[in-house]
């Protein structure tokens, strides 16, 4: 499965890691981005549990 993000979840997206970048460490923004990553993954693997 492809994911395709819209341009408001883009936006979205990355003003969630200027966020962090401005109030948060480093790692808190690597954490994020690791995040939204695996469940990217999980999502293409169709691998969702609800």
């Amino acid at each position: 499965m492809k994911i395709i993000w819209s341009p408001l979840a883009k936006i979205d997206y990355w003003k969630n890691i200027e966020y962090l970048e401005n109030e948060w460490s480093p790692k808190e923004v690597i954490s994020f981005i690791k995040e939204v990553e695996y469940n990217i993954d999980l999502l293409q693997k169709n691998n969702i549990f609800l």
